[in-house]
Formats: C-alpha cells, sequence, structure tokens
C-alpha cells in the first residue's frame, strides 16, 4: 500500500489541507510528539478527527521499531505525522529510505517548519544563515566541542548561527541559560589551551520562543547573563548574528526593541584567527 510521511506545521493554523484529506483516508496513523516541546496538541488535533485509528508514535516506534511500520505499510496505508516538517528530523528521513528499500509507495508531505520560522522571524536575512547547530543537553554525557568549532565558523565567514536545543526523554526542553554556560565552560577549556581571548559572552544574543505562533517572544542582548535572567516557553532557540546589514539592524531595532550597539562584534578574522586554533585541538 502506501506510507505517508507529513509535516503537522507548528500549530493548528498551519495544518495543509492535504494532512486534513489523508487522515479521512488512511487505515492508521501515528503521530509523534518528541521532537519537539510542546507540540501534544498535533496529536489532540488528530485523535479528534480520527479517535480509532490515531496512535501515538514514541522515539523507539519511529527509531528502533520502524520495520514494524513498514511491514503494516505493506497492507495498509499508513500515514505519520511529524511536527513542523518531518524531513528536518534525520530520524524521519530514515524511514522513507527504509519503504524505498522494501518497494513500498511512499509520499512526503511538508509542513511549516519551526527552524524556518525561528530564523524569519528575527528579521535576519535567511540566506546568511550558515550551519544550523544543536547544543546537547548534560544528559547526553558530552561536551559541545563541534557546536563551538562551528559557531565560530560561522561567524569566521560572516554567517549567522540558528543554535537548537536539545530535548530530554520527558520532552523538556534545554534552557538556553543553560545551553551558553555549557558552551561557556567549553571555550575557557580551549581557550586556556590555545592561548586566545573568550568571545561567547561579548557575543549578541537573540533568543526566539514560540516562533509562528500567537505569543511569540523575541528577545535579545550582549552576553550570556542577560539572556540567563528571560523568562521563556518553549519550543525556545538562540541566533547569535554575523555579518549584519544595515536593514537588518533597523529591522532588529524597529520590530524587536533590541539595542544592537550593545554588542562588540569582533572582525571576522579574529573568529577565523579562533576557529583554526581550536581546530588544532579538538
Amino acid at each position: 500500500m502506501t506510507l505517508y510521511l507529513v509535516g503537522g506545521g507548528i500549530s493548528v493554523e498551519t495544518i495543509t489541507l492535504g494532512l486534513r484529506s489523508l487522515i479521512e483516508v488512511v487505515d492508521k496513523i501515528y503521530v509523534e510528539t518528541y521532537t519537539i516541546p510542546g507540540s501534544e496538541w498535533l496529536y489532540e488535533f488528530i485523535k479528534k478527527l480520527a479517535p480509532q485509528k490515531t496512535i501515538i508514535a514514541h522515539r523507539p516506534d519511529l527509531e528502533d521499531s520502524i520495520n514494524r511500520i513498514i511491514e503494516e505499510a505493506k497492507s495498509m496505508r499508513i500515514l505519520i505525522v511529524s511536527p513542523g516538517d518531518p524531513l528536518i528530523a534525520t530520524t524521519h528521513r530514515s524511514i522513507i529510505l527504509e519503504a524505498k528499500k522494501n518497494d513500498i509507495e511512499y509520499r512526503i508531505l511538508p509542513g511549516v517548519s519551526g527552524v524556518c520560522a525561528a530564523k524569519t522571524i528575527t528579521g535576519l536575512d535567511y540566506y546568511k544563515f550558515g550551519r544550523t547547530i544543536t547544543i546537547p543537553g548534560p544528559w547526553r554525557g558530552i561536551k559541545p566541542y563541534s557546536t563551538y568549532y562551528y559557531l565560530v565558523s560561522n561567524l569566521c565567514v560572516g554567517l549567522h548561527t540558528l543554535l537548537l536545543l536539545d530535548i530530554d526523554d520527558k520532552r523538556r526542553q534545554l534552557s538556553p541559560c543553560l545551553a551558553l554556560r555549557q558552551l561557556y565552560d567549553v571555550e575557557i577549556e580551549l581557550s586556556h589551551e590555545a592561548g586566545y581571548e573568550p568571545i561567547l559572552d561579548k557575543l549578541f544574543y537573540i533568543v526566539v520562543s514560540q516562533a509562528g505562533l500567537a505569543d511569540s517572544r523575541v528577545i535579545g542582548g550582549k552576553g550570556i547573563e542577560k539572556i540567563c535572567s528571560s523568562d521563556l516557553k518553549a519550543p525556545i532557540s538562540i541566533v547569535v548574528p554575523g555579518r549584519l546589514s544595515s536593514y537588518e539592524i533597523e529591522y532588529l531595532e524597529t520590530m524587536h526593541s533590541l539595542k544592537i550597539q550593545e554588542s562588540s562584534i569582533l572582525q571576522e578574522r579574529d573568529y577565523c584567527r579562533i576557529m583554526n586554533l581550536v581546530s588544532e585541538i579538538i
């Protein structure tokens, strides 16, 4: 039969007509809410429309036990719904690969992405964003050396950086304050070994809460402690601006009341020097 992988968007208002029509015709619906905190609304919405065939999918269902769902798709029309856009999550890309390997017909319908919304709501030029990076939670037991390196690499070439915050098994998101402090601890270690001045507390940070929703918020300021004083609702992400144009500065100051002149932005060659020093260590 057919396996449908569909994005549920970031709110009821962003659910596509394509998803609504599939809910009516498929035999079974798996809804996952673990990739984005606060996305239980998606399961509740679909459950009301199709209570008999809607199942909540936990991480093991779509990662460890996906072969069972693939087997079901050989004789049924299976719909897997993910908040946001399903192919921004690498795990969900692997689902399509398994369907292809098993000669199962599949169809992908994208959805409104929270990652895209977090970038665009700032007013920064979308095409000036570099590599998107995730800051791992302390429960992973790893230090974010690579996260720090990729952040500095983006700054080296003047690009903005979107920092995503990890989510634990109970769907609780890493706080922006703890995330940046973890990065700072890594920077102190690396800067001491490589012999350069730490930069993280000199950067300007933009924190986006519930991007694309009615009560979304954008705050910002220079230094980590400025971010730690905020109280925001998940999902939350952090943007570190690179080289800013005059219209980007105007938008940030006019639309979000951010004082960009507070930022002590270094020259790109300084970030490149740090990048090269760090690359020799990690």
